[in-house]
């Protein structure tokens, strides 16, 4: 289930947007962008517009859910 922020607040924005971005949820990102929305990452291309910052975005390896691994060798 995805949340839906309505405050206009810039703090929950925030809060809001960095929690979806640990969940890895990407249709919450989506909400909470403009369409003007401008994405700067230090060394890296700025990215302008809602449909190029959802690609950079689907690009990352999101945290997501905890999950374990291990080597079996």
């Amino acid at each position: 289930m995805t949340d839906t922020l309505t405050s206009t607040r810039p703090t929950e924005i925030i809060e809001g947007f960095w929690d979806a971005m640990r969940r890895s949820d990407l249709a919450a990102l989506d909400a909470l962008l403009e369409d003007s929305v401008r994405w700067e990452n230090v060394g890296l291309p700025t990215v302008r517009g809602r449909a190029a910052v959802m690609r950079a975005l689907s690009a990352l390896r999101l945290p997501g859910p905890a999950s374990t691994s291990r080597s079996i060798g």
